[in-house]
Formats: C-alpha cells, sequence, structure tokens
C-alpha cells in the first residue's frame, strides 16, 4: 500500500481532480484514479472525495491511498524498432506510429510496442510516467496510424497532457467508411454526441450508454468524398474527437451504421487489409508559446480513394 500527498500550487489551478492525481503520482492511470476515488480513499483538505472532475483550489491537500496490483515479471526491454519522428524539440516528440504497433506494453504485448522502441532510441525517458508509458501523452489504437505525442521532460509531460485534459489541442483524423453517410450530413457536416461506456455483453468493445454510466463524447465530422465501389457506397471523412474516449471515432461512426473500413470489432463482414483511420494532424500551442500545426504523412494505402 501507497500513500501520497499532493499540494495544489499555482500550476495546478483549475485541473481535474483525477488527472491532478494521474499527473502527480507518475504510476496511476486516470481510470485507477476514478477507482481509487469510488472506493473513498481520497481525501482533499481532510474530507472523503468522491467527485473526478472537482476542480483543484490553490494550497489544498491531496491525499491518495493506492493499493499496488501485483508486479508481473515483465520486465520492458529497449528495442531496436525505428522510429518515424515528424517532430522534436528539447522537451517534446511526435511520432507517426504505423497501423499494426501497439503503443504501450500490456498482458500479451510485451515487445515490439512503441514503448520498447522509445526507450532503446531514448532511454532519458525511462521513468517519465507509469513505467509502461515511458513519458506517453496520448495513445492510439493498434489498427490506427498516425500521431503520438511523447514528453522528454516531467515539464513536458505535465503540460502537454493537462492540454488534451483540457481540450486544447485540435485533432484531425482521415477515415473511409463504408455505407452512405451523406444522408445523415447537412452542408457536409455532422456533429455526434453521447456518453460512451463498456459495452455491458462484450466487455473488450465500447458502446453509447446512458449518462450515469458513461462518458461524454463529441466528434465532428466533415465529409470531403463519396465514392462507389463493386456496389458498395464509401466516403472519406476528416473527423475531429473534442474529447478522447476510448474507442470513440469507432463507435461513433459505427453507430451511424457507416463503420470504417477494415474495423472488425465495430463492422460487419469488415474486411479489408487495414483500419482506414489515420491520426492526422494536431494543432496546439508549445512549450515555447507558439501555436503550430504538426502533420503526419498519410498512407500510401490512402491514395487508392484519391486523398
Amino acid at each position: 500500500m501507497t500513500k501520497y500527498s499532493f499540494k495544489v500550487e499555482a500550476a495546478d489551478i483549475g485541473i481535474r481532480l483525477d488527472l491532478f492525481i494521474a499527473i502527480k503520482s507518475q504510476e496511476i492511470s486516470r481510470s485507477k484514479v476514478r477507482e481509487i476515488l469510488n472506493s473513498g480513499k481520497v481525501r482533499v483538505d481532510g474530507e472523503i472525495e468522491y467527485r473526478p472532475q472537482l476542480k483543484m483550489q490553490l494550497g489544498s491537500l491531496v491525499e491518495v491511498v493506492y493499493e499496488q496490483q501485483k508486479k508481473v515479471n515483465n520486465k520492458i526491454i529497449p528495442q531496436n524498432i525505428p522510429l518515424d519522428i515528424v517532430y522534436e524539440d528539447s522537451d517534446l516528440l511526435i511520432i507517426n506510429k504505423p497501423e499494426g504497433m501497439v503503443t504501450q506494453p500490456a498482458t500479451g504485448n510485451w515487445q515490439g510496442t512503441l514503448v520498447n522502441a522509445l526507450l532503446y532510441h531514448y532511454n532519458e525517458i525511462r521513468g517519465l510516467g507509469a513505467k509502461e508509458r515511458a513519458g506517453l501523452i496520448n495513445r492510439i489504437d493498434k489498427d490506427t496510424s498516425g500521431l503520438v505525442l511523447v514528453g522528454k521532460t516531467s515539464k513536458a509531460l505535465w503540460y502537454y497532457t493537462r492540454l488534451f485534459a483540457q481540450r486544447e489541442i485540435q485533432k484531425t483524423y482521415l477515415a473511409v467508411i463504408v455505407g452512405n453517410i451523406e444522408k445523415l450530413m447537412k452542408e457536409k457536416e455532422l456533429i455526434i454526441t453521447n456518453y460512451l461506456g463498456r459495452n455491458p455483453k462484450i466487455r473488450t468493445k465500447f458502446s453509447k450508454v446512458n449518462n450515469e454510466n458513461g462518458r461524454f463524447s463529441e466528434t465532428r465530422i466533415k465529409l470531403i468524398k463519396t465514392m462507389d465501389f463493386e456496389g458498395k457506397q464509401f466516403a472519406l471523412l476528416q473527423v475531429e474527437p473534442k474529447t478522447g474516449r476510448t474507442h470513440q471515432i469507432r463507435v461513433h461512426l459505427s453507430g451511424l451504421g457507416c463503420p470504417i473500413l477494415g474495423d472488425r470489432i465495430y463492422g460487419k463482414n469488415n474486411k479489408f487489409e487495414r483500419m482506414m483511420l489515420h491520426a492526422w494532424k494536431i494543432k496546439m500551442r508549445f512549450l515555447d508559446g507558439q501555436e503550430r500545426e504538426v502533420t503526419a504523412p498519410i498512407p500510401k494505402i490512402f491514395n487508392n480513394f484519391k486523398v
């Protein structure tokens, strides 16, 4: 059992409690923080606190009791796997992750991940955040390609994680979907809002749930072009997730009856050589105060749809 005590400083004012604990501890995920909150093992200024959304106030004392899981005897080894670096400065790396690569090690995937590659090329990030994350600021699914941010310093990890949590990073994806989405869109744009949570029957999937059991999600979709091929309709979309829930884009598009091409979890009989989802662009204010946009090269397979 580990006990933490954190004092809220000026830079922490206004941050949600769950994010504050996750960043300060550098080992407890936000989902685990919410479990700890629900069990009554977090105190703010001496009082038990259950609300993950509580905003931090200057000078408050946050105390956490964390029962660590039994350590799995799996050493995360550095591996000489090439990295496609699209941006780098003294504090931040932005990687173009290939489709098919797991972002971080976990049961069944202790090698060949992006973190294994990062530890080989940037050993200084070992110890930044939880062991399995090694500086990771965001994650994308194994079958999604595109931009992943990595903090090279504690300051960067804190700063950019906070930007993501406070929705101050504009994220743009490209997706190819199966179905007639045009009939659902007004002026070629659509905004989807609902609450997402784990599917009660299939726990590896996520689905629309009521607001008591889920987390608010919002996705904005712009139609780029439509295509017909062998009697099927397809569309190329520009997708902007305003929140960052697990499988959010995939669930939202599948819920419209227009799953992502190649998504074998949320699309029926949807076989293709890869899932056609690519984390294409990010726009944000960097640590130096300058706003920049960083773009990942579009995979060649998207050229089949004349991107």
